[in-house]
Formats: C-alpha cells, sequence, structure tokens
C-alpha cells in the first residue's frame, strides 16, 4: 500500500533521544566496541534490550517518572516531522489544543509501525509493564463516565503492539492519511476526536486485545486496573 511521502517504508534515519537502563547501556558498550555505533543502534531499536520499548510523543518529552519501562524512545515536534514527512505540519484545525494532540495521534501511529512497542501519553503512570502478546494489540476502551457509551473509543493515551510492521497499524496510517482533510470541518468540534476514531475505525478487522478504564467521579481518579493510572500528575483538577 503507497501511503506517499514519508510512509513507514521509506522513514528518515533514525534519531530519536533513546533512553537505556543500565545494563543495556553496557550491553551496548560492548557491542559498539565488537560492531560500531551505527549497527548498534539499529540493534537496539530492534531488540528492545531489557525488556519492553516504551514511546513518548509529546511536544517536550520527558522520561516517564514511574520507571516501569527502561527503554524510552522520545519524540518531539522535530523528530515526529522528520519521521512522518510534510503532512505533519500540514494538519488544520481551528482549535490549538486538538491540533497539537491529533499530531501526536500520527506521529505514535509512525512510531508504532517502525518500532512496535508501547505508546503512553507523558501523564499515564504504569504500576506494571503492560501485558504481552504475539499477535493481539492491546488497547483501552476509555469509560463512558465522562462520554456517551456510543462516542467511548479506544484511549488513545495507551496501545501496545506486538510487532513491527503490524498491517492493523498501517491501516491506521492509511486512513489518518485519507481523513485528515477533514479535521476542520468534522474533528474540531463535539466529543469524537480524530486519532481516537482513526484507531478504533481502522483495527476493527483486526485481533485486538480490549482493557477497560475505570472512572467514578472525576477524570483525575481514571485507572486501569493493576495497570496504569491514566493521569498522574492530573491536570484536570
Amino acid at each position: 500500500m503507497d501511503i506517499g511521502v514519508g510512509k513507514p517504508g521509506k522513514l528518515a534515519r533514525l534519531n530519536p533521544c533513546f533512553v537505556l537502563s543500565p545494563e543495556a547501556r553496557w550491553a551496548a558498550v560492548l557491542a559498539t566496541r565488537m560492531l560500531g555505533a551505527a549497527v548498534v543502534l539499529s540493534w537496539l531499536a530492534i531488540t528492545h534490550v531489557g525488556g519492553q520499548l516504551r514511546h513518548i510523543v509529546a511536544k517536550r518529552p520527558m522520561r516517564p517518572k514511574d520507571g516501569v519501562i527502561q527503554n524510552v524512545m522520545l519524540w518531539d515536534d522535530e523528530r515526529c516531522e522528520e519521521l512522518v514527512g510534510p503532512v505533519f505540519t500540514k494538519i488544520q484545525c481551528p482549535n490549538e489544543r486538538l491540533l497539537g494532540a491529533y499530531k501526536a495521534d500520527l506521529c505514535r501511529l509512525y512510531v508504532l509501525y517502525k518500532y512496535g512497542g508501547v505508546y503512553t501519553d507523558d501523564d499515564v503512570w504504569l504500576l506494571r509493564e503492560p501485558p504481552r502478546s504475539n499477535t493481539s494489540i492491546i488497547t483501552v476502551r476509555e469509560s463512558s463516565t465522562f462520554k456517551r457509551e456510543t462516542k467511548s473509543f479506544y484511549f488513545n493515551a495507551f496501545i501496545s503492539v506486538p510487532y513491527r510492521n503490524h498491517p492493523g497499524i498501517l491501516n491506521a496510517i492509511a486512513l489518518s492519511l485519507k481523513t485528515v482533510k477533514d479535521i476542520p470541518e468534522k474533528f474540531s468540534r463535539g466529543p469524537t476526536l480524530w486519532g481516537p476514531w482513526v484507531l478504533y475505525t481502522a483495527l476493527r478487522e483486526y485481533n485486538v486485545t480490549e482493557l477497560t478504564e475505570t472512572c467514578s467521579r472525576t477524570p483525575c481518579d481514571c485507572h486501569v486496573e493493576n495497570l496504569l493510572r491514566s493521569h498522574y500528575p492530573c491536570r484536570y483538577r
């Protein structure tokens, strides 16, 4: 499937902020002496030394403080544009808050397609490593406490993809590029958000394990039992 400029098959050079555990750094040092730095970077990106690989996409991404996953790739606007291509800067939305969120929505799909692993928003606090699956994408159905049930899509703040080049994520990228022009008219107002809608729509024909988010009084207590807190520190107080 040809998805144009910046498609995952023709991604730019590897240039994330790679943060590794002490064990992984030591392994990298040894391998660098034996193989050379360029080979080691590719090896680290593919093998996820020391456990799962976690991605953070944000304007000013920071290493998560929960410390659950040691291998972290940080993606800011510059690195997202390098990865995605010109469409990243051409996203239009009259709502400035949503504009930033929609750029992150597109970038995280490209990141997960290229590397696989776990994506979380920067305010998601993991309680333990997410469950692993060899075949299934793991998502979270956002709580309907603050939305009508029919508008409750996948919770875009957490996605786990079992391997690189997953066809379901490629389908989500294709749907994103097809509908990005509709954002100003269809996704700049109202309860339906572009990124969660794209993911939910694109993955309907694929194997997905769906976890459930629970909320009670405020968004600050939203969580997935024994896995994560949805907003910590919470911005909704």
